[in-house]
């Protein structure tokens, strides 16, 4: 994968998890349903495995150990293009 495909495939997660946060923040049952399975839940509905972690992190959902690190994508706080 190229720096352009790279940039177009964050920026997709990005676009995916800023969704998921309006949504999670709007609706009761899909946030209980984040919270009892997020792998589940959150990669049903497009985001990749591998941004739940930062995805539950960034939106105060998931238990944060330690200083906050954004592995991938920094996905809902990063700046939209």
């Amino acid at each position: 994968m190229d720096y352009t495909e790279f940039e177009k495939t964050l920026q997709n997660i990005r676009t995916t998890a800023r969704g998921l946060a309006d949504r999670v923040s709007t609706d009761e049952a899909f946030k209980a349903q984040v919270q009892s399975d997020p792998n589940g839940t959150l990669t049903a509905a497009g985001l990749p495995e591998i941004a739940v972690g930062d995805f539950m992190r960034e939106t105060g959902l998931g238990e944060v150990a330690g200083y906050f690190v954004c592995s991938l994508t920094c996905s809902v706080t990063a700046a939209a293009d």
